[in-house]
């Protein structure tokens, strides 16, 4: 029985490495039009590729070193709800961008418990 389990994790680890890897990631990235997990994928022919398909495709790579981790805190789903209401209200043309983000600062903050 050991054996087997053995044998399965090893048979999963190579499937989940082999899936991704570059060349099975990128293709389905570029067909999703999502930004890449690996710098390789981000990086020479595969980045190319994508500027094809995605006009924007470099100026959302380039906006990827300004982005961190999301914080861990009861609170953060919460705050994405508020920023999710704010940008369908502008899309949906209910409030303006300065509006919106003022309403979801504020409600963030009160989640938060800054509020004064």
């Amino acid at each position: 029985m050991v054996y087997l389990t053995r044998l399965f994790n090893d048979m999963a680890l190579k499937l989940i490495t082999e899936m991704l890897g570059p060349n099975i990631r990128t293709p389905w990235l570029v067909e999703q039009g999502f930004l890449p997990t690996q710098i390789s994928i981000g990086e020479g022919n595969s980045r190319s590729q994508t500027t094809v398909y995605i006009p924007y495709y470099d100026e959302m790579i380039s906006a990827i070193p300004f982005g961190g981790f999301r914080p861990s805190i009861p609170e953060y789903p919460g705050i994405t709800h508020y920023i999710k209401e704010a940008l369908d209200a502008v899309y949906y043309g209910t409030k303006s961008p300065k509006e919106a983000l003022d309403i979801a600062a504020t409600k963030s903050a009160s989640a938060l418990g800054w509020e004064s």
